[in-house]
């Protein structure tokens, strides 16, 4: 909702997967991987496309480089944590 607000946003009316229908997921703060110093920062709300959640990632800039985006695919693992509860 906070997107169509903005300059350039106004054409799109529908933030939503042609796949499953249902809304994309933005989080300002991101998921963050600790295998890439990539941050997911809106996705997918299911595994929709051959069970992988299509994801926009950036890259924070290092010193005056360009903050970098991806568009990616990314496994339904990605979203579930994986809390080991000790003994």
């Amino acid at each position: 909702d906070e997107l169509t607000q903005l300059s350039g946003f106004q054409e799109i009316r529908e933030f939503r997967c042609p796949v499953s229908g249902l809304p994309y997921i933005y989080n300002p703060v991101g998921i963050v991987s600790p295998e890439q110093p990539t941050r997911v920062i809106l996705y997918d709300p299911a595994p929709s496309h051959a069970r992988m959640r299509w994801a926009v990632s950036i890259v924070e800039p290092q010193d005056d480089s360009p903050l970098i985006t991806k568009v990616i695919a990314m496994p339904e693992t990605a979203f579930s944590l994986n809390l080991r509860v000790p003994k």
